[in-house]
């Protein structure tokens, strides 16, 4: 399945997604198989074969492996959106832990996620408002089973609803709105190549260790149906610029 229509049509059956509070070991190995399983039925097929073989309750297995199929295909359908674009490459190992895509020169490991529910939107404010921190507490709260110290670009998807309220909950349907990740990703892009790819450096302390994180973020915004793209310009003095771009047409 490699083309973004065919992917697309198969996401659209997942209507449940809840991605665990931690990444489990046992669980990353009994659903490995989601990277070769392109459809929604097959993909509950192998969980059912999974379950039995691992004697892991069927509905953990299901709705780990249904979570992380979803998580790998929409981001195979992204990539396929840019695979026309000269700043942007991907990497030639799928399955690299420490790199997803190059723009330019620089590699990344790309992060589509959200924040969860239980940061206040005062609190989501206050970070997007000070990136440095906000990259901080991203490298911070990796899960030691995926933690590494490479470079990443975090997307952040952010959802509201019309008074402004958070919508975390429903944050992961956007991961299928190709278009709309595509322009965010082509937009940071232009951006990147346009400051010589100046990245941040952050001072993080994570799993143990203390390092300097050039990581950086893009946020994308949805409000009552509208779409925003948030976007850092790092600058060698002088605090970062922030940069809001609406998509219009999204």
């Amino acid at each position: 399945m490699r083309d973004i229509a065919t992917i697309l049509k198969e996401v659209e059956k997942l209507k449940h997604y809840s991605w665990p509070s931690r990444v489990r070991p046992e669980l990353e190995r009994a659903t490995y198989f989601i990277y070769s399983t392109p459809t929604y039925e097959e993909c509950l097929r192998r969980a059912h074969e999974a379950s039995a073989r691992t004697g892991i309750p069927l509905h953990v297995v299901k709705e780990y492996a249904l979570a992380r199929w979803y998580n790998f295909w929409t981001t195979e359908a992204l990539y396929l959106s840019l695979k026309d674009n000269p700043l942007i490459r991907m990497a030639p190992e799928k399955k690299d832990k420490f790199k997803d895509m190059f723009i330019g020169h620089q590699a990344f490991d790309l992060k589509i996620m959200s924040l969860s529910a239980s940061v206040s939107r005062r609190e989501f404010d206050r970070l997007v408002e000070n990136p440095l921190e906000l990259i901080r507490t991203l490298e911070e709260g990796q899960s030691r089973a995926r933690y590494h110290r490479a470079t990443k670009l975090y997307l952040l998807v952010e959802v509201r609803d019309k008074s402004g309220k958070r919508m975390p909950h429903i944050a992961w349907r956007e991961k299928k709105n190709i278009g709309v990740l595509k322009k965010a990703l082509e937009l940071y892009a232009v951006k990147l190549a346009e400051s010589g790819y100046a990245l941040p450096a952050v001072r993080c302390y994570a799993q143990g260790e203390e390092f300097v994180s050039r990581s950086d973020v893009i946020i994308l915004m949805k409000t009552d149906g509208k779409y925003s793209c948030i976007l850092y310009r790092w600058k060698k003095t002088g605090g970062p610029e922030k940069i809001t771009v609406e998509l219009a047409g999204a």
